[in-house]
């Protein structure tokens, strides 16, 4: 008997401690727009067609200039706040280099213009200086455009890889 009362008194003191213990009224949770309005099916569109490089030789005498590999991801990015006028966040497309270095893209934009920014990963390749030869990284590569306007081409060349550390 004695077990079963201290059994009843440990049930209501758990029972008295979770009921002063509930949870207070606390204000909901506000969404947050994220890419609001992000469907530019409907904008007017412009190319962006580019060549994808790196200078891959040192050596006088010797092509300096090497495209990009045929593959190579890029990404465009452009500010929503271009697109729309509360927009947050950036639209983005994905791309590829193709053949000898060369990228296209369709991009959405606005009787004010848009500014895209490209950016390509990183890839390997040989760099010669004089008879010496080795496998160098290359990139990432970043190149901004200028305004971008509807029905507009805009060419650019400018996606440069830089030399980064020899390949280990």
């Amino acid at each position: 008997m004695k077990k079963q009362f201290l059994h009843m008194v440990a049930f209501f003191a758990l029972a008295a401690g979770l009921s002063l213990t509930s949870c207070s009224k606390e204000d909901p949770a506000e969404a947050v727009d994220v890419n609001v309005n992000t469907n530019v099916s409907e904008f007017p569109t412009a190319t962006i067609n580019g060549i994808a490089h790196a200078t891959t030789n040192g050596a006088s005498g010797a092509p300096a200039v090497q495209y990009a590999p045929q593959g190579t991801k890029l990404y465009l990015t452009i500010n929503n706040s271009d697109l729309f006028a509360n927009g947050t966040g950036v639209y983005m497309i994905e791309g590829s280099v193709g053949t000898n270095g060369a990228y296209s893209f369709t991009i959405p934009t606005t009787n004010n213009g848009v500014t895209a920014k490209i950016t390509g990963n990183e890839f390997t390749a040989n760099y010669t200086t004089g008879t010496t030869t080795e496998l160098h990284v290359y990139g990432p590569a970043t190149v901004t455009t200028s305004k971008v306007y509807p029905n507009g081409n805009t060419y650019e060349d400018g996606l440069n890889y830089g030399l980064g550390a020899k390949y280990q």
